[in-house]
């Protein structure tokens, strides 16, 4: 059919393109922080480019799904603690309607000459 791409796998090839871009992007940043350094001089980090996309290229997917793994643990327990965090201010927002309730009240009260 016209308009459908040939993915298998639904958007795997939206996701092959999005990891595409990623490593071309690292691989370029790596490699111009290295050139940068090297042409200082400073050659502090010592960075083979080469080497480091030989050694990107080795890896498998396995390693890609335990990185997303752990951040989905990472954003599961992140999220556990700040939904603590904003019912602690919901309580202490909801004390602090009462207690201007009951300010607002006192003044109208005063005011009133009760």
């Amino acid at each position: 059919m016209r308009g459908q791409s040939n993915s298998d796998a639904g958007g795997r090839d939206d996701s092959d393109a999005q990891l595409a871009f990623v490593y071309q992007d690292l691989r370029n940043s790596v490699c111009h922080i290295g050139a940068r350094h090297a042409g200082n001089g400073l050659e502090l980090w010592g960075l083979d480019c080469g080497r480091i996309v030989a050694a990107d290229r080795r890896a498998d997917r396995r390693h890609a799904l335990a990185i997303h793994r752990e951040l989905a643990l990472r954003i599961k327990s992140d999220m556990i603690g700040n939904w603590r965090t904003i019912q602690r201010i919901r309580v202490a927002l909801q004390v602090s309607l009462l207690l201007l309730i009951l300010e607002i009240l006192a003044w109208l009260l005063s005011i009133g000459g009760f």
